[in-house]
């Protein structure tokens, strides 16, 4: 909320019209990705296509929480890469 309020108090404090017309459209834009996203991902919830801890598993992917999680998704990935390369290590 804090940016939210730094960014009404910047566009009425601006005289300049271009800087206020670029904060509109990238808060349109924005609110046009969210809806685009959401479009996609509510009716994957729904479906059954995606886990509903996914946005949860990325978190904790990123901020390196969850080894276990790591160790699975590698053993899933590596079939699927070449690994037989000269150059890279080969696995039985």
């Amino acid at each position: 909320m804090p940016s939210v309020v730094i960014t009404v108090v910047v566009v009425f404090l601006s005289i300049d019209t271009s800087f206020v017309n670029l904060i509109g459209w990238g808060i349109i834009a924005g609110f046009l990705g969210t809806v685009a996203l959401d479009s996609v991902r509510i009716p994957g919830y729904l479906l059954g296509y995606m886990p509903l801890d996914l946005p949860l598993r990325f978190g904790t992917m990123i901020f390196d929480i969850d080894k276990k999680l790591k160790l699975n998704m590698m053993g899933r990935v590596l079939p699927y890469v070449n690994i037989r390369s000269p150059n890279k290590f080969s696995f039985p």
